[in-house]
Protein backbone atom coordinates (compact mmCIF):
# COMPACT_ATOMS: atom_id res chain seq x y z
CA UNK A 1 0.00 0.00 0.00
CA UNK A 2 1.19 3.47 -0.54
CA UNK A 3 0.45 7.00 -1.67
CA UNK A 4 2.02 8.81 -4.63
CA UNK A 5 2.20 12.45 -5.51
CA UNK A 6 3.16 13.66 -8.97
CA UNK A 7 5.91 16.27 -8.43
CA UNK A 8 6.81 16.76 -12.09
CA UNK A 9 5.37 20.28 -12.14
CA UNK A 10 7.22 21.11 -8.91
CA UNK A 11 10.48 19.84 -10.37
CA UNK A 12 9.92 21.88 -13.51
CA UNK A 13 9.26 24.96 -11.40
CA UNK A 14 12.46 24.36 -9.41
CA UNK A 15 14.44 23.94 -12.64
CA UNK A 16 12.94 27.11 -14.09
CA UNK A 17 13.65 28.94 -10.84
CA UNK A 18 17.29 27.82 -10.85
CA UNK A 19 17.61 28.74 -14.53
CA UNK A 20 16.12 32.15 -13.80
CA UNK A 21 18.55 32.67 -10.89
CA UNK A 22 21.49 31.65 -13.11
CA UNK A 23 20.33 34.06 -15.83
CA UNK A 24 19.99 36.86 -13.27
CA UNK A 25 23.49 36.19 -11.93
CA UNK A 26 24.86 36.17 -15.49
CA UNK A 27 22.95 39.37 -16.27
CA UNK A 28 24.29 41.03 -13.10
CA UNK A 29 27.86 40.00 -13.92
CA UNK A 30 27.47 41.16 -17.53
CA UNK A 31 25.90 44.45 -16.48
CA UNK A 32 28.59 45.01 -13.84
CA UNK A 33 31.32 44.28 -16.39
CA UNK A 34 29.73 46.66 -18.89
CA UNK A 35 29.39 49.37 -16.26
CA UNK A 36 33.02 48.88 -15.18
CA UNK A 37 34.16 49.00 -18.81
CA UNK A 38 32.19 52.21 -19.40
CA UNK A 39 33.59 53.75 -16.21
CA UNK A 40 37.14 52.79 -17.24
CA UNK A 41 36.62 54.19 -20.74
CA UNK A 42 35.11 57.40 -19.37
CA UNK A 43 37.98 57.74 -16.88
CA UNK A 44 40.48 57.22 -19.71
CA UNK A 45 38.75 59.83 -21.87
CA UNK A 46 38.67 62.34 -19.01
CA UNK A 47 42.37 61.71 -18.30
CA UNK A 48 43.20 62.25 -21.99
CA UNK A 49 41.18 65.49 -22.10
CA UNK A 50 42.78 66.67 -18.87
CA UNK A 51 46.27 65.90 -20.19
CA UNK A 52 45.49 67.59 -23.52
CA UNK A 53 44.19 70.69 -21.75
CA UNK A 54 47.25 70.74 -19.48
CA UNK A 55 49.57 70.51 -22.49
CA UNK A 56 47.66 73.28 -24.29
CA UNK A 57 48.03 75.48 -21.20
CA UNK A 58 51.71 74.73 -20.61
CA UNK A 59 53.36 73.94 -23.97
CA UNK A 60 53.88 75.97 -27.11
CA UNK A 61 51.75 74.57 -29.93
CA UNK A 62 54.33 75.26 -32.66
CA UNK A 63 57.58 74.05 -31.09
CA UNK A 64 56.27 71.73 -28.32
CA UNK A 65 58.58 73.53 -25.89
CA UNK A 66 57.30 74.70 -22.49
CA UNK A 67 55.56 78.06 -22.76
CA UNK A 68 55.68 81.02 -20.38
CA UNK A 69 53.39 79.32 -17.81
CA UNK A 70 55.52 76.20 -17.42
CA UNK A 71 58.73 78.25 -17.65
CA UNK A 72 57.81 80.23 -14.53
CA UNK A 73 56.90 77.02 -12.69
CA UNK A 74 60.30 75.47 -13.52
CA UNK A 75 62.03 78.74 -12.69
CA UNK A 76 60.29 78.95 -9.31
CA UNK A 77 61.33 75.39 -8.44
CA UNK A 78 64.84 76.02 -9.78
CA UNK A 79 65.34 79.06 -7.55
CA UNK A 80 64.18 77.11 -4.49
CA UNK A 81 66.51 74.24 -5.35
CA UNK A 82 69.44 76.61 -5.96
CA UNK A 83 68.98 78.20 -2.55
CA UNK A 84 68.53 74.85 -0.83
CA UNK A 85 71.67 73.37 -2.43
CA UNK A 86 73.56 76.67 -2.37
CA UNK A 87 74.28 76.56 -6.11
CA UNK A 88 73.93 79.05 -8.95
CA UNK A 89 71.12 79.22 -11.49
CA UNK A 90 71.33 80.98 -14.84
CA UNK A 91 68.65 82.31 -17.15
CA UNK A 92 69.53 82.61 -20.84
CA UNK A 93 67.40 84.78 -23.09
CA UNK A 94 67.95 83.73 -26.71
CA UNK A 95 66.78 86.02 -29.52
CA UNK A 96 67.22 85.07 -33.18
CA UNK A 97 69.08 87.51 -35.43
CA UNK A 98 67.74 87.58 -39.00
CA UNK A 99 64.55 85.62 -38.39
CA UNK A 100 62.30 88.30 -39.92
CA UNK A 101 64.32 88.24 -43.12
CA UNK A 102 63.88 84.46 -43.40
CA UNK A 103 60.16 84.77 -42.64
CA UNK A 104 59.67 87.55 -45.20
CA UNK A 105 61.79 85.87 -47.89
CA UNK A 106 60.56 82.27 -47.71
CA UNK A 107 57.12 82.68 -46.11
CA UNK A 108 55.51 81.98 -42.76
CA UNK A 109 55.54 78.19 -43.22
CA UNK A 110 59.32 78.29 -43.61
CA UNK A 111 59.53 80.62 -40.61
CA UNK A 112 57.52 78.18 -38.51
CA UNK A 113 59.73 75.29 -39.61
CA UNK A 114 62.83 77.30 -38.69
CA UNK A 115 61.42 77.91 -35.19
CA UNK A 116 60.72 74.20 -34.80
CA UNK A 117 64.30 73.37 -35.82
CA UNK A 118 65.65 75.99 -33.41
CA UNK A 119 63.64 74.38 -30.61
CA UNK A 120 65.14 70.97 -31.41
CA UNK A 121 68.66 72.41 -31.47
CA UNK A 122 68.16 74.20 -28.17
CA UNK A 123 67.13 70.95 -26.52
CA UNK A 124 70.22 69.27 -27.95
CA UNK A 125 72.42 71.91 -26.28
CA UNK A 126 71.10 71.51 -22.73
CA UNK A 127 70.86 68.82 -20.07
CA UNK A 128 67.71 66.84 -19.27
CA UNK A 129 67.39 68.83 -16.02
CA UNK A 130 67.49 72.18 -17.86
CA UNK A 131 64.44 73.92 -19.31
CA UNK A 132 64.30 75.33 -22.84
CA UNK A 133 61.10 77.33 -23.38
CA UNK A 134 59.58 79.61 -26.01
CA UNK A 135 58.54 83.02 -24.75
CA UNK A 136 56.91 83.96 -28.05
CA UNK A 137 57.89 85.04 -31.54
CA UNK A 138 61.58 84.26 -32.07
CA UNK A 139 62.48 84.60 -28.38
CA UNK A 140 63.48 81.59 -26.32
CA UNK A 141 64.56 81.13 -22.71
CA UNK A 142 66.80 78.52 -21.14
CA UNK A 143 66.93 77.87 -17.38
CA UNK A 144 70.15 76.24 -16.18
CA UNK A 145 69.91 75.07 -12.55
CA UNK A 146 72.59 73.55 -10.35
CA UNK A 147 75.65 75.41 -11.69
CA UNK A 148 79.01 75.71 -9.98
CA UNK A 149 79.89 79.02 -11.63
CA UNK A 150 78.94 81.50 -14.37
CA UNK A 151 81.45 79.89 -16.76
CA UNK A 152 79.13 76.89 -17.09
CA UNK A 153 76.33 79.17 -18.29
CA UNK A 154 78.69 80.87 -20.76
CA UNK A 155 79.73 77.46 -22.13
CA UNK A 156 76.10 76.51 -22.79
CA UNK A 157 75.44 79.91 -24.40
CA UNK A 158 78.45 79.50 -26.71
CA UNK A 159 77.23 76.03 -27.66
CA UNK A 160 73.76 77.43 -28.47
CA UNK A 161 75.24 80.30 -30.52
CA UNK A 162 77.38 77.90 -32.55
CA UNK A 163 74.54 75.40 -33.10
CA UNK A 164 71.96 78.00 -34.16
CA UNK A 165 74.39 79.58 -36.62
CA UNK A 166 74.42 76.37 -38.67
CA UNK A 167 72.26 76.38 -41.86
CA UNK A 168 68.66 75.21 -41.43
CA UNK A 169 67.11 73.17 -44.29
CA UNK A 170 63.67 74.60 -45.15
CA UNK A 171 62.46 72.36 -47.94
CA UNK A 172 64.19 73.58 -51.09
CA UNK A 173 65.56 76.64 -49.30
CA UNK A 174 68.21 77.14 -46.63
CA UNK A 175 67.59 79.44 -43.69
CA UNK A 176 70.40 81.25 -41.90
CA UNK A 177 70.03 82.92 -38.50
CA UNK A 178 72.27 83.66 -35.57
CA UNK A 179 71.50 84.16 -31.88
CA UNK A 180 72.08 86.94 -29.38
CA UNK A 181 72.11 85.56 -25.84
CA UNK A 182 71.66 87.48 -22.60
CA UNK A 183 72.57 85.77 -19.31
CA UNK A 184 71.42 86.60 -15.79
CA UNK A 185 72.78 84.63 -12.81
CA UNK A 186 70.92 83.90 -9.57
CA UNK A 187 73.06 83.54 -6.45
CA UNK A 188 71.68 81.56 -3.48
CA UNK A 189 72.15 84.42 -0.99
CA UNK A 190 69.29 86.21 -2.80
CA UNK A 191 65.61 85.48 -2.03
CA UNK A 192 63.91 82.85 -4.20
CA UNK A 193 60.82 84.95 -4.91
CA UNK A 194 58.75 85.35 -8.07
CA UNK A 195 59.61 89.06 -8.02
CA UNK A 196 63.29 88.20 -8.23
CA UNK A 197 62.57 85.76 -11.05
CA UNK A 198 60.98 88.61 -13.02
CA UNK A 199 64.01 90.79 -12.25
CA UNK A 200 66.34 88.08 -13.55
CA UNK A 201 64.34 87.84 -16.78
CA UNK A 202 64.52 91.61 -17.25
CA UNK A 203 68.29 91.51 -16.62
CA UNK A 204 68.71 88.68 -19.13
CA UNK A 205 66.65 90.69 -21.62
CA UNK A 206 68.86 93.75 -21.10
CA UNK A 207 71.97 91.60 -21.53
CA UNK A 208 70.54 90.14 -24.75
CA UNK A 209 70.06 93.63 -26.21
CA UNK A 210 73.62 94.46 -25.16
CA UNK A 211 74.75 91.43 -27.21
CA UNK A 212 72.77 92.74 -30.21
CA UNK A 213 74.34 96.19 -29.88
CA UNK A 214 77.76 94.53 -29.76
CA UNK A 215 77.21 93.07 -33.23
CA UNK A 216 74.85 90.11 -32.61
CA UNK A 217 75.77 86.42 -32.66
CA UNK A 218 77.24 86.91 -29.18
CA UNK A 219 76.51 86.62 -25.47
CA UNK A 220 76.52 89.13 -22.65
CA UNK A 221 76.02 88.77 -18.89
Amino acid sequence: RGATVDISDHRQEEALHKKAEALLRYYDRTLEAKVEAKVEERTRQLAEVSLRNWRLANYDALTSLPNRNLLFEHLRKGLQQARRRWRLLAILLVDLDGFKQVDDTFGHDAGDELLRQVAIRLQQCVRATDTAARLGGDEFTVVLPDLEGPDAAAAVAQKIIARLAEPVPLGEAIGMVTASVGIAVYRPESPDSLELAMTLLRQADAAMYAAKRAGKNALRF
